[in-house]
């Protein structure tokens, strides 16, 4: 893996760690969600009509972009109802690290990837981590399933996205707006719905949408980019380095319960990416 992939994810981490607690701390539900995407629209949209500028736009890629919103959406949306029943620092490692596991054998399974043994045994030791973390702090099912559920579309929406940015050689941050663009119009519907909430959310929340909105694409546009130079089953897994800044934000920031084992997998986790870099 590159110098220049791992600095793309690591960057992406930050901030995913970072929206995480975010949406954690909202309780603006899917109007929140909603004016969040927005935001992260308007955001990403000069780099959108460059894009288009450029010629890079056609229907194909507006379809691919489409089909990965659709699973963005539902991905927001289990996130969501995970955070609800669980804590962050137990819902945010077990749902990434099922979804870098799957994602890390599937990519290997329907692209060919073939990791180097170093690289392998990072993969590993990261997901062991994650895992364990996740599943030992998780003691109510809901929370539990709607984390698994979270683990599986983000698995999903990698993997589509993987084989739109790289195989089917689509432009990376075109093929982002259009995605979060649909993504306003599929989770604008479900708003519509709860219109009376618009006003209150916004007065309430609105540092946090604005927030949202700078560090939503900060988290996945680079790992669009890293996608394009770098396998898939490198790309998820490291990424996966974000559930050991959400651990801590979540012990510092929400008073959630911090330990020794917790540490242990931060340094697992550290030393699967060093791993991962070096294979």
């Amino acid at each position: 893996m590159s110098g220049v992939a791992l600095a793309l994810v690591l960057v992406s981490a930050a901030a995913h760690a970072s929206w995480n607690l975010l949406f954690k701390q909202a309780a603006g539900g899917v109007v929140f969600t909603w004016f969040a995407m927005l935001a992260s629209a308007v955001v990403v949209m000069p780099f959108g009509i460059v894009e288009i500028a450029r010629g890079e736009a056609g229907l194909e890629l507006a379809a691919l972009a489409a089909i990965s919103a659709c699973m963005h959406a539902v991905y927001l949306l289990v996130l969501q109802r995970a955070y609800r029943q669980g804590d962050l620092s137990h819902v945010y490692p077990l749902s990434r690290g099922l979804g870098a596991l799957l994602t890390a054998v599937l990519a290997v399974l329907a692209f060919g990837e073939r990791p180097s043994l170093v690289a392998s045994f990072g993969i590993v030791l990261i997901l062991a981590a994650l895992l364990t973390l996740g599943l030992s702090g998780l003691r109510r099912g809901d929370a539990m399933l709607w984390a698994l559920v979270t683990g599986v579309s983000i698995a999903a929406y990698t993997l589509w996205d993987k084989n739109s940015v790289d195989d089917l050689g689509h432009s990376p941050l075109l093929y982002f707006w259009f995605n979060l663009l649909t993504m306003c119009v599929l989770l604008g519907a479900v708003a519509a719905r709860r219109r009376a909430r618009w006003e209150e959310v916004w007065r309430d929340e609105r540092r946090g949408v604005l927030a949202f909105g700078v560090l939503g694409p900060t988290s996945y546009a680079p790992v669009l980019l890293a996608l394009a130079i770098a396998p898939a089953s490198y790309v998820a897994p490291v990424r996966e380095v974000s559930v050991v800044m959400g651990a801590v934000l979540g012990a510092v920031l929400l008073g959630e319960e911090a330990g020794r084992q917790r540490i242990l997998a931060a340094v697992a986790v550290a030393a699967g990416v060093v791993a991962i870099a070096v294979g």
